[in-house]
């Protein structure tokens, strides 16, 4: 799906895909067709709603559901480690 909008991950952890250096974040699903999408607090809205597209056409050819699902947003966290803050939807 990534190669296919012409995007790389930066960082894998768990169920978390971090993209293009944290612009963006999936959240797999527990099935396993669902992708769940985070936008960073600082990505400019007119590039979320850019990269939401290009995204959901890679995701349909690839037979995933890409779902938006809100932003997030990274704060330092106990022992040098880094705490995700999903933010509520609007």
């Amino acid at each position: 799906m990534l190669e296919e909008a012409g995007l790389v991950y930066s960082y894998c952890y768990e169920d978390l895909v971090f993209v293009e250096s944290s612009v963006v974040l999936f959240k797999m699903g527990e099935n396993s067709r669902e992708v769940f999408l985070y936008n960073h607090v600082d990505c400019p809205q007119k590039d979320a709603d850019d990269l939401e597209i290009k995204l959901s056409l890679s995701a349909s050819q690839e037979g995933l559901m890409l779902i938006p699902y809100g932003k997030y947003k990274l704060k330092p966290g106990a022992k040098n480690q880094i705490d995700i803050e999903f933010l509520p939807t609007n």
